[in-house]
């Protein structure tokens, strides 16, 4: 059982726990078929989980911390970033699209902001 709560909920918390002190992140979400089916989206398993990080921080410390979370969670942490200003614009097609699909919101503020 225990198993299956780490495999259904486990990337949120892990991804929370680790994330949660590197510095100037300042909102990170959980999107893709993740958090679709996390959101009650049907479809088949992920085979990874998609780790949105936005902010000005260090990218090779937000790479080897999605490692470590990897093994943890059994399913490879894709991570991507975006600056504010480029998560606030709706000019970019990869930010209109996140923001119309499920994103879990694991650090900071709404999906607006």
């Amino acid at each position: 059982m225990s198993e299956v709560v780490l495999y259904s909920f486990g990337p949120l918390e892990i991804l929370r726990d680790k994330f949660a002190d590197l510095e100037s992140v300042t909102v990170a979400y959980i999107f893709g078929s993740w958090a679709a089916r996390y959101s009650g989206e049907q479809g088949v398993d992920p085979g990874d989980v998609d780790l949105l990080l936005v902010g000005q921080f260090d990218r090779s410390k937000a790479f080897e911390i999605a490692l470590q979370a990897s093994r943890q969670v059994g399913k490879e942490i894709n991570v991507n970033n975006l600056s504010a200003d480029e998560w606030k614009t709706e000019e970019l097609g990869f930010v209109k699209t996140l923001k119309s699909r499920p994103v879990i919101r694991i650090i900071g503020s709404t999906p607006s902001g």
